[in-house]
């Protein structure tokens, strides 16, 4: 495998934990994926930190050999101090400077208490709107248990030809809710890294399947559920899913997603 897609990878946490500790100036064991992302975005007081961040993420993908990669870009790191007219021109010099061909997507992440708020919707539709990002992810258990909150941009990402997706990597619990939302939202992808999440692809494999709804899987996990995630991996593929592997934050995880996705393809 000379190069590769990588299908889904966090600009905040893509990076190794040595170019983590070099770009926030600390390095602590056991730092949470979530506190990784808290922090990030605090870190984040000017363009030149957004943009010396999400590059460290873009070179460790262009050291991987990636081809062509999915980025998210969290809603959060828009602030008073990084207005989205300052974010746009460091996304668009960070496209066409990382010798990666990049497609954006913007992550709204439900658990953000600020996240429905009149000025970070606002900042959503201009972001939306700006012709850099592909469309819109949502995460976080307030989106799992009502999706319908958030229908102003699942329309609005029909309308405009955009895609929407789920991401259940980012502090989302599943639910007896959990069991509409494919339906309920038909997004384009579902981001996942866990049995939980293989499981509820498996419970709705037909939709799926005849929807074309991609199942990307990341390497969050991979150390805990090995085998048995790859094997759910391999039904999902073999029922006629279209499965695509993503980094996502494999941040203190070790494991290059380039691994990931050699290992995973064998298995398919």
């Amino acid at each position: 495998m000379d190069s590769f897609c990588d299908a889904y990878v966090d600009l905040c946490a893509g990076m190794g934990q040595g170019e983590f500790a070099g770009w926030a100036g600390f390095s602590r064991d056991g730092m949470s994926d979530d506190e990784v992302r808290q922090f990030s975005a605090m870190r984040c007081v000017c363009a030149d930190d957004i943009r010396s961040l999400f590059a460290l993420s873009l070179a460790r993908l262009s050291c991987d050999g990636t081809a062509r990669a999915v980025c998210s870009v969290g809603l959060d790191f828009v602030t008073s101090e990084i207005p989205v007219r300052k974010l746009l021109p460091v996304l668009s010099e960070l496209k066409f400077a990382s010798g990666i061909e990049i497609e954006y997507v913007l992550s709204i992440n439900s658990d953000s208490s600020a996240v429905m708020n009149e000025s970070s919707v606002a900042d959503a539709f201009s972001l939306l709107g700006s012709g850099l990002f592909r469309g819109v992810f949502f995460s976080g258990s307030p989106f799992i248990e009502k999706p319908s909150v958030f229908s102003r941009f699942i329309r609005s990402a029909f309308r405009h030809g955009q895609m929407t997706g789920i991401d259940m990597t980012h502090n989302a619990r599943l639910s007896r809710a959990a069991n509409c939302l494919i339906r309920d939202v038909r997004p384009c992808e579902v981001v996942a890294s866990s049995l939980s999440d293989a499981d509820f692809l498996i419970s709705n494999i037909d939709f799926l399947s005849e929807n074309n709804v991609a199942a990307v899987f990341t390497p969050d996990l991979f150390r805990r559920y090995g085998s048995e995630l790859l094997n759910r991996i391999r039904y999902l593929h073999s029922c006629g899913v279209n499965v695509a592997f993503g980094s996502g934050r494999f941040l203190f995880h070790g494991i290059s997603a380039r691994f990931f996705c050699e290992e995973a393809a064998v298995r398919l």
